[in-house]
């Protein structure tokens, strides 16, 4: 009794606070690849934490879960690929690309510091165990889709990379949970057109692939209006994940819908 008594007079925790605490969450890949070894990605995270905010991307939402998922289970749509990944947040996804998915080169990006500082950190974190030697194989950076400054400078890296063999810096863009806001997806339409009709994708097509859960039809319809007023073309494709009872790894409710959609330039 004594010991209630006690806690009783502790302060109650600020919810806000309470919920952006961070720990390490282990995510145990759901099949090992190419080994028997069961993979684990450690990522430092605030599971707790509410959608909405500056921290966000602080957290590994249920469509990133599922686009892992997806990836896994169509290993060849990364394997040797150069990929960029659109607000990134933790950086699960991309990491997942640049060590057992084995692409050839990742870049994680996300529109605030704070957020891409922690990316990193989860980065070095797996850097000895799934990711491979190469450190060069994955990197963090800042790409804010409404900085002209941060896009021109993409732009200008994509048309380096390209050199003199027209191959393209980048051959797949992924992103997850990034179709949020009617006023956002507009600007994304506007940065997959660059990222997919620029001088670099003279003579392959790239393709971006988007996770999105189903929280308001109307952003998804406005989203795919957007494209297609830039010219690109959108598809949801057929993939049904396990219920949670029957997922072996990257485990994750479904409350709302997740689809994912195939984004290409004609």
């Amino acid at each position: 009794m004594e010991h209630m008594g006690y806690l009783s007079t502790l302060p109650n925790a600020d919810p806000a606070t309470e919920a952006s605490q961070t720990q390490i969450i282990t995510y145990i890949l759901p099949e090992p690849l190419e080994t028997k070894i069961p993979r684990r990605i450690l990522i430092e995270e605030a599971p707790n934490l509410l959608a909405a905010g500056s921290n966000v991307g602080l957290r590994t939402w249920e469509a990133s879960l599922h686009l892992a998922q997806y990836l896994h289970d169509n290993p060849t749509l990364t394997r040797d690929k150069a990929v960029i990944e659109l607000g990134a947040g933790t950086g699960l996804v991309s990491i997942l690309a640049a060590g057992p998915l084995r692409s050839s080169h990742v870049l994680a990006t996300d529109g605030l510091p704070h957020v891409v500082e922690s990316m990193a950190k989860n980065i070095h974190r797996n850097a000895s165990t799934v990711l491979p030697p190469d450190s060069t194989s994955i990197e963090a950076k800042v790409l804010d889709w409404a900085d002209h400054d941060d896009l021109s400078s993409l732009e200008d890296t994509l048309s380096r990379e390209n050199g003199d063999d027209d191959c393209p810096a980048y051959d797949l863009i992924l992103g997850a949970d990034i179709t949020y806001s009617p006023d956002v997806v507009p600007v994304l339409a506007q940065l997959l057109n660059v990222l997919m009709t620029g001088i670099w994708t003279e003579h392959r097509k790239i393709e971006a692939l988007i996770s999105a859960t189903v929280r308001n039809e109307e952003t998804l319809k406005v989203f795919r209006e957007a494209c297609g007023e830039r010219g690109l073309a959108v598809e949801e494709l057929e993939y049904t994940c396990p219920s949670v009872k029957e997922q072996r790894g990257f485990f994750h409710e479904q409350a709302f819908p997740i689809m994912i959609m195939r984004i290409w330039a004609p």
